[in-house]
């Protein structure tokens, strides 16, 4: 692009892939089946221990 540095363009498509995986369909519950049938078979604890882990961090 024009007028803009090669760093610049490099932290535009890093926040743009950022963005783009967090609206994944694979990143979202209620839209990933292999996540959701985890979910039925644990009862949830899957969940649970995620929440944990974010919290941690």
């Amino acid at each position: 692009m024009r007028g803009v540095t090669r760093q610049h363009e490099d932290v535009v498509a890093f926040a743009a892939r950022q963005v783009l995986d967090m609206a994944s369909p694979s990143n979202v519950v209620l839209t990933n089946p292999e996540l959701l049938q985890r979910m039925l078979r644990m009862g949830g604890i899957n969940l649970v221990r995620g929440a944990q882990n974010l919290v941690e961090d």
